[in-house]
Parts: C-alpha cells; structure tokens; sequence
C-alpha cells in the first residue's frame, strides 16, 4: 500500500498540529472556552475556594463549594458557612471572615421556581 504525497502531507500537517496544541496546553496558554474567574481581592497565602453553585428553595438553601454540597453551619477546610445568599456565601476560619462570590450571569441564569411552578 503506498501513501501518496497529499496524504503524506496532510499526516504530517495533523500531527504538528496537534503537537503545537498538546504544548500550548502545557505551556499555560489560556483557554477561550474557560468562563472568565470571579473578581478576587485574596491576598497571598489566602485561603482558596471555589463557589460552583447556590441552591435555593423556599425553605433551603445550599452551596457547592470545591465540589461539596453544603449547607449553612457545615465546615469546609476548616472554614464555617455562616451564611448562603443568592449570589454568595460568608465563610468564618478562625477569627477571618471570607465572602465567596458566584459569577453574576450565573447567579440570574439559577432563580428559585415558585412553590408548585410547573418545570418542563
């Protein structure tokens, strides 16, 4: 079976492709696709966590921080939720208070249904 020169030319060309992205991954090239972080004032050596997602209903309310579901009063490294709101959660390590934010267009994207709300 033999190659002709376009295929050989095209193999070649795919695989420096994909080369070149297998190191503009590694290399600390920013991803597009990423949404863009939260506003962050932390200072160096500040604790840090990643607020993921708010949960509300009529008589709940949780939090998904680092991938755990929680709730007020539960302890995460450390740290206390105190309180979960619509857009952020307070959290309390040791005698420092820390509010943790969610990204606007998701905090709209998530409003609570109204008890007995028909989901389609």
């Amino acid at each position: 079976m033999s190659c002709s020169h376009p295929d050989l030319l095209r193999t070649v060309a795919l695989t420096l492709l994909g080369l070149l992205l297998a190191v503009g991954a590694s290399a600390g090239v920013p991803n597009p696709m990423r949404p863009p972080e939260a506003a962050s004032s932390k200072s160096p050596g500040a604790p840090i966590w990643k607020l993921e997602a708010i949960l509300r209903s009529h008589n709940r309310r949780l939090a998904v921080i680092d991938g755990h579901l929680l709730r007020m009063g539960a302890v995460l490294h450390g740290a206390q939720i105190l309180h979960i709101g619509r857009s952020s959660v307070t959290l309390r390590q040791g005698r420092r208070i820390f509010v943790l934010h969610i990204l606007p267009a998701a905090a709209a994207a998530f409003r609570p249904l109204a008890p007995g709300a028909l989901v389609r």
